[in-house]
């Protein structure tokens, strides 16, 4: 459970940023107005070696339940339902640097400039994660084709890379678990995105 939670945190954390690189400052805009949604799908391989299991084709979904200003700061409350596993409550705090917060913890966990090669750590749970952009990339999915920011993660047994895309989101997701209690594999890919819903409370 906690491994997915930690998952889950590592995906939501991607959802806003101001991104800049040496030469000129673009911004990446993700709408999390309420009723926001993304489908993705993916495999997971649950255990390393002869009694590894594959999981093909599991349905992941990320949903934006609330949504609400308060000041210059942005409050989000997030829904993730992954192979039958249903996690609600997940709220996020973005502030006027667009920098992301988790609502309970004082450390970001992903800060509003970006340009290839940063790095930072921060807390999940209390585990340290260390992040760093990797750079651009274009990622093909079912959904499309997009130009996505890619940022590499590691620290408590966790790894793996995000990618980012302007007006969309997470696109691609890939994470290992090295925790050897808890081995296994998990890749998704954008399906789809419903850019829907304006409802603000």
């Amino acid at each position: 459970m906690r491994k997915t939670m930690l998952l889950i945190i590592m995906i939501s954390v991607t959802l806003a940023a101001s991104v800049s690189c040496a030469s000129k400052k673009e911004k990446i805009n993700f709408p999390v107005e309420k009723a926001r949604e993304w489908g993705y799908t993916g495999d997971q391989q649950v255990g390393v070696g002869p009694g590894e299991i594959t999981i093909p084709n599991i349905p992941f979904t990320m949903t934006v339940e609330q949504y609400r200003k308060s000041g210059s700061d942005i409050f989000c409350e997030l829904t993730m339902r992954m192979n039958g596993q249903y996690f609600r409550g997940i709220i996020l705090r973005i502030n006027q640097d667009g920098d992301m917060l988790p609502i309970d913890e004082g450390n970001p966990l992903l800060y509003g400039e970006l340009w290839k090669g940063r790095k930072w750590s921060t807390f999940v749970f209390g585990s340290k994660i260390n992040v760093k952009v990797r750079g651009k990339e274009k990622i093909k999915t079912s959904g499309g084709e997009y130009d996505c920011w890619e940022l590499s993660f590691a620290g408590g047994g966790t790894k793996g890379s995000v990618w980012l895309a302007d007006g969309v989101g997470v696109v691609a997701m890939e994470y290992t678990s090295t925790d050897p209690d808890n081995t296994g594999r998990l890749s998704i890919k954008l399906k789809d995105f419903n850019k829907g819903g304006t409802d603000k409370e």
